[in-house]
């Protein structure tokens, strides 16, 4: 007893003492990240930042964090988050840095990597070209009627719906039939194929329908933007006119208005605090699409407009971009194009639509809570 009791003595020394030595190294200005500010529980371990990560709440925290301590923040012991536009190019570009370690930790199947985890570039180059070419523009015209079929069935079904529909279960349900139908053929390994289409899942759905239900909780919440943009469909689309064909898209400029959703150390850009930074953009958290037609010269204002394009990256930046864009960009405009020509909406009564940003959850994709509205069939 006594052998096993100095033994246990024996290791909580050792081990008390290893975390110690490295906590304060971690805090001490030896450290290559000293330099950086940031709340002492970040420098020392990346455990709080974990534990705000399970809450769903990091973008808030982290878009709090820079608040306080400015364009650089260090977030975890080797980790900085970065706010400042100016290293969008040297962290992502053609140029850019690698991918590091941590994406290690986020594989689903050891070794074998998913396209967005492969840290390699000529890799990652390789891996990607058989998803440009599913994406090209001969591809999206091949897909396009499935598409169209898709999108007519989600709007027949918020319409047939008696009473509140929730429209964000509903925008899941297509993304990810959608997504389904959309698979390209792809001459990889079985592992190869598990890991990306795991990936395409998670990236092709929940991205395209978090801006989805988006735009329309925004269209609800701000009427005169719904009117502006109902007469721009009924323009290019009225009566009769099938909404599901793309080929007046290109010059609905108000419609992409709404839709515009040390070495060995970790550097991350957090996008949510660049997108919503006053110095990037008037009124960052109003839903405002004129920015965007002001900006183009499509639209005046009597006001200063501050706009900085190359702070907004809603399809990430560089090599690792997402490769699924065209597609994604098709889906949201045609489903637009038809909910705002066939239906009218309003929020359910009784709900309260300040619910809706606060149950978000930052959990690697959007976790949204319901969105109840009631849809009408317009005259």
């Amino acid at each position: 007893m006594d052998a096993f009791k100095a033994i246990t003595m024996t290791f909580a020394t050792y081990y008390a003492a290893l975390c110690s030595s490295v906590t304060l190294y971690r805090l001490s200005p030896f450290h290559p990240l000293a330099r950086y500010p940031g709340p002492i529980m970040c420098k020392a371990s990346t455990i709080w930042v974990a534990y705000v990560a399970s809450k769903g709440k990091q973008h808030l925290y982290i878009q709090d964090l820079h608040r306080r301590y400015g364009d650089a923040v260090r977030i975890g012991p080797n980790e900085i988050s970065f706010r400042n536009t100016d290293v969008i190019n040297p962290l992502m570009g053609s140029r850019g840095l690698p991918k590091g370690p941590n994406w290690d930790g986020r594989l689903f199947q050891n070794p074998m990597h998913a396209m967005i985890s492969i840290q390699d570039p000529q890799e990652h180059f390789i891996r990607r070209k058989p998803w440009s070419r599913a994406f090209n523009t001969g591809s999206l015209k091949e897909l396009q009627p499935l598409l169209a079929a898709r999108v007519e069935q989600l709007v027949e079904a918020a319409i047939t719906q008696k009473g509140v529909v929730d429209l964000s279960k509903w925008i899941n349900f297509f993304t990810y039939v959608t997504n389904e139908d959309n698979r390209a053929e792809r001459p990889l390994s079985p592992l190869k194929v598990l890991e990306d289409g795991l990936t395409a899942i998670i990236a092709g759905t929940d991205t395209t329908s978090s801006t989805l239900c988006n735009v329309f909780f925004f269209l609800i919440t701000y009427p005169k933007v719904h009117e502006q943009l109902q007469a721009e469909v009924d323009c290019y689309y009225p009566p009769g006119e099938d909404a599901l064909d793309p080929q007046h898209h290109p010059k609905m400029v108000y419609l992409e208005a709404v839709i515009f959703l040390p070495e060995g150390n970790q550097a991350r850009l957090h996008f949510y605090s660049v997108h919503r930074d006053p110095r990037n953009f008037s009124n960052p958290d109003s839903f405002w699409p004129e920015r965007w037609l002001i900006a183009g010269g499509n639209m005046t204002s009597s006001e200063e407009l501050v706009h900085n394009p190359n702070a907004f990256v809603p399809f990430s930046h560089g090599p690792s971009n997402c490769v699924g864009k065209p597609l994604a960009m098709r889906e949201m405009r045609t489903v637009i194009c038809q909910m705002v020509q066939k239906v009218n909406m309003r929020f359910a009564p009784g709900w309260n639509p300040q619910d809706w940003e606060r149950d978000m959850e930052d959990r690697f994709n959007v976790k949204k809570g319901p969105l109840p509205v009631i849809v009408e069939k317009r005259d």
